[in-house]
């Protein structure tokens, strides 16, 4: 979700960080998140549009393993007049990322799909309506980001922040989710006793269905043997059948 601020973000360097967390630190909530991309020079577009920001701005962007945030261009520093207001973005609500080549249109950028609540529900087109569409409740209202910069290096050092930021911060999967990892094999709930394995089995010996048949107990004769079997006296004679194993 797009969070408005005007305050740069906390941080300090990746070399800085490893010094703090190379001793044990008295609290690792205190120790600030690391820096891993920023620049001063950065065009984004946001769609839909934010209440708070243009559709096109720019401004400086921070990439720390806590967030990203982004700043339009405004007052410089030391200016009495207050920053304009940016975004801030916690990293499980950014569910696509990618760099987007360079078309007629547009250079080439980092994509991101950022989940928003207050994000308008994608409207319905009339094949969709008239088939009585379903599940609205269910739909994630998103937003789309566009972040530009001035070199392909640049492009890649963002696009590879971003991935190493975001796999900090794993998304929470939702109750039906964790369902989905108890699942028998093909799909099913193992404990769907009636349920068909989606292939016929043949060539199975037990029956011709192919299931399988639990087999007749053996008929016990007083001693160690099985009946119709061997037993460990029938390998040995003499003395060695009392030597130990």
């Amino acid at each position: 979700m797009f969070t408005p601020t005007a305050n740069p973000p906390t941080f300090v360097t990746p070399e800085e960080h490893a010094q703090i967390t190379s001793s044990t630190p008295e609290s690792f909530s205190d120790i600030p998140p690391a820096l891993r991309f920023h620049d001063t020079e950065v065009d984004i577009e946001v769609d839909p549009k934010l209440d708070f920001l243009d559709e096109k701005a720019k401004g400086t962007l921070w990439v720390t393993e806590k967030a990203f945030v982004f700043i339009p261009t405004g007052s410089a520093n030391g200016s009495e007049a207050p920053l304009p207001t940016g975004f801030s973005l916690e990293y499980p609500s950014i569910t696509l990322h990618a760099i987007s080549p360079a078309s007629d249109d547009a250079p080439a950028n980092l994509y991101c799909q950022v989940e928003d609540s207050s994000a308008a529900a994608p409207a319905h087109t009339e094949a969709e309506e008239e088939n009585e569409v379903e599940d609205d409740e269910d739909v994630t209202p998103m937003r789309e980001l566009k972040v530009f910069v001035k070199t392909a290096e640049q492009l890649n050092q963002l696009f590879h922040a971003l991935s190493l930021c975001a796999s900090l911060h794993p998304s929470q999967m939702s109750p039906g989710d964790e369902l989905s990892g108890q699942r028998g094999f093909f799909g099913g709930n193992p404990d769907d006793e009636d349920r068909e394995l989606p292939f016929p089995i043949t060539g199975l010996p037990n029956g011709a269905d192919g299931a399988f048949q639990d087999a007749a107990e053996p008929e016990a004769n007083g001693d160690d043997s099985v009946d119709g079997g061997r037993t460990r006296s029938d390998y040995q004679s003499g003395t060695e059948r009392f030597r130990p194993y």
